[in-house]
């Protein structure tokens, strides 16, 4: 099972708690603790162009504004990777700055969009790659698609070969048999060199349940599991770290210090 990583998404979707307000040393203590623990992949928050801010807040007006505090706090030489999500319609790709290896510790850009947004959404998507970042392409409230939308996604993600698709459970009501039945489709589906992700809200008290069946369902794909600090997170919250990261440890080869 050394083919999942868990990617931290506190900052981000547990900022739905308290706006955003984060204070700089919140970010960084936070930042420490996730990078101790030796999570894959911490989410920073968002960047956008319509409410974000300079400091004390996850809702960063740029990248360069998240970039720097990271190298300030000396996060260049750590095994977990950085990501920031973007909302379609907050941000224009086109805006990004090119990433620069030798500086940017940011690389990852999870564009997150509705289902009528989706072609829009491709052409962003394409946009952060041409720039030199690793698109994670998020398409919220799965549920909301029919079967042949979901493999005309698959079909688009194929062709643009993002670092990860996401099923995205954004109202945290689906059925674990309705969730199996997508797993199975975008397993089937998804070319193998593509990490498929999972986005679970726990509103209906299965979010931990349907990972553990996530987990156990996909075996020849890099996979992703979002998690956050005790649950944080919009509605229900999300799939606790800590529960998680233990099942992992126990039921894996990993070693998550928790």
């Amino acid at each position: 099972m050394n083919n999942i990583e868990l990617l931290d998404c506190t900052l981000r979707d547990g900022g739905y708690l308290n706006n955003w307000e984060f204070k700089d040393s919140t970010i960084i203590e936070t930042i420490n603790n996730l990078v101790r623990s030796n999570i894959e992949i911490i989410e920073c928050g968002y960047i956008t162009q319509t409410r974000g801010k300079t400091a004390d807040s996850t809702c960063f007006l740029s990248l360069s504004i998240i970039n720097n505090l990271l190298k300030l706090n000396n996060f260049g030489n750590v095994s977990s990777q950085f990501v920031v999500m973007v909302n379609l319609g907050e941000f224009k790709p086109e805006d990004l700055p090119l990433f620069n290896p030798d500086t940017d510790l940011v690389k990852g850009i999870r564009l997150a969009f509705h289902k009528h947004k989706l072609a829009a959404a491709i052409k962003a998507a394409e946009t952060i790659k041409q720039k030199g970042y690793e698109p994670y392409v998020q398409p919220m409230v799965i549920d909301s698609y029919s079967e042949q939308e979901i493999l005309d996604l698959i079909k688009k993600c194929n062709n643009l070969s993002p670092r990860a698709l996401y099923i995205v459970d954004s109202k945290g009501l689906l059925e674990e048999a309705d969730f199996c039945k997508i797993v199975h489709m975008f397993n089937d589906n998804l070319d193998n060199g593509i990490r498929l992700g999972i986005h679970l809200h726990n509103d209906n008290n299965t979010a931990f349940d349907k990972a553990v069946l996530f987990v156990n369902s996909i075996i020849h794909r890099h996979i992703i599991i979002d998690v956050s600090i005790g649950g944080a997170g919009r509605g229900g919250g999300n799939v606790k770290l800590n529960e998680m990261a233990s099942y992992l440890n126990r039921c894996s080869d990993k070693d998550y210090l928790l």
